[in-house]
């Protein structure tokens, strides 16, 4: 089933405080009215968000892309 909603999470050199931000959104209810994806847009960061996201991925109960932009205010 393609998504109604796209939550778009843009992050930079934020892994810390990224996987609780993904396990939350990873719960939300919605009751079957809507269904959503996440897309977790890293902005060049250097440090282990990508793997962050990646783990998410593999238990997420909501779709989840990654997406790297490599240069910063593009």
């Amino acid at each position: 089933m393609t998504p109604t909603i796209s939550v778009i999470l843009t992050t930079y050199n934020r892994a810390s405080m990224l996987g609780d931000v993904l396990a939350r959104l990873g719960r939300q209810q919605t009751d079957g009215r809507w269904t959503y994806e996440v897309v977790a847009a890293d902005s060049g960061s250097s440090d282990h968000t990508r793997d962050v996201v990646r783990e998410f991925q593999r238990t997420s109960p909501v779709p989840v892309q990654y997406v790297y932009e490599g240069r910063r205010g593009r």
